[in-house]
């Protein structure tokens, strides 16, 4: 987690480590906001190239949970190797590894 002070106001991001992880099926990503936000919630190969937004959009602050499945934006399931999982904000850049094994 991380805080960001902007225009006096301090703003709070958190990304949980995602559960279970490894896994196979299907994975649970969490993140928190302490203040609205424009954020986006990505799925990432080792190498950089994205796989799928689970979400872009505006955000008011709160608990919020995305499921990710193994799968591409296209519906492609992806193979089995380590993936990051990306919140980006307007300040700032979070990710965590997740190991998807088929």
């Amino acid at each position: 987690s991380a805080v960001k002070k902007n225009d006096d106001a301090e703003f709070a991001y958190t990304l949980r480590r995602n559960y279970p992880n490894p896994f196979n099926a299907s994975t649970t990503i969490e993140i928190e906001l302490t203040a609205t936000s424009q954020i986006r919630l990505e799925i990432c190969s080792s190498l950089g190239r994205l796989i799928k937004t689970l979400v872009q959009d505006e955000l008011s602050p709160g608990h919020y949970r995305y499921i990710w499945d193994g799968t591409s934006d296209q519906g492609m399931h992806v193979t089995s190797g380590v993936y990051l999982c990306k919140l980006i904000t307007a300040t700032e850049e979070h990710s965590c590894k997740m190991l998807l094994v088929k």
